[in-house]
This record gives structure tokens, sequence and C-alpha cells, in this order.
């Protein structure tokens, strides 16, 4: 080999070896200092541009009705109790509530999507997921 493709050789060598040496610093750096996110004040991209309706929840109060227990037989097949002077069974509908279950405890009504319990002591609960 000619003095000038040693030389040339050589020089290449040490610019390749400097530029890996570089490299596994660089990478080396990167990866021993802690990563912030800093986008928090952008857009979020994943949301359309075109503006959304806010829809308001209106909580309605529901007035359930004033039932009058007077009655329940719950021992037989069918069993049934006297609400306001008339006589109910499961399934029955009084006042626009639903007569759901008859037991000895009270009378299960469902009335505009409310399961509500009337006690035999003619207090009126409403009914919560424990009680299912």
């Amino acid at each position: 080999m000619s003095g000038v493709k040693k030389e040339r050789s050589i020089i290449l060598f040490l610019v390749a070896i400097s530029i890996i040496a570089g490299g596994l610093i660089l990478s080396h750096a990167e990866t021993s200092r802690d990563v912030k996110y800093l986008g928090g004040a952008y857009r979020d991209p994943f949301l359309s541009f075109i503006p959304q309706e806010k829809k308001e929840v209106k909580e309605e109060k529901i007035a359930l009705p004033n039932f009058k227990l007077q009655g329940i037989v719950w021992g037989e097949s069918k069993p049934r109790a006297i609400i306001n002077s008339a006589v109910v069974g499961e399934g029955d509908i009084i006042e626009g509530a639903k007569v759901v279950h008859i037991n000895k405890g009270g009378i299960e009504f469902l009335y505009k999507g409310i399961n509500f319990i009337l006690e035999r002591t003619g207090t009126i609960k409403i009914k919560t997921e424990k009680e299912e």
C-alpha cells in the first residue's frame, strides 16, 4: 500500500471509531437522565375539532305514590296485599306502580324505573342493590 492510502485508511478508521464512541456516549447520556412529558398544555389529538354540545342531566325528583298498607297474605301460591282498599297481587298495577313481589316483610314496587318497598309498618323506602 502506498503512504497516501495508508493515511486515508487510518483517518477513516479513526473517524469511524470516534463516531461509534460518540454514539455510545450520547445513548448513555439519554438513558441516564429523567424524561419529563411537558405536553399537558397541548390539545388532545384524539378529541374532535367539532365542538360538542354539553348535555345537561337534570335529576328529576320523583314523588312516590301515597300508599296505605292494610293487609298482606303471603303464605299462598298467589300472595296478595290490600293497599288503599284495593286487593293487588304480583304483576298488578296500582296508581302507576307495578307490584313486583309480596312477602311477609312488605311489598316491592316498580315506579318510573325506581324500585321501592312498602314495609309492613307502612313506611316506604327505596330498594338498594344490597337488598336484592
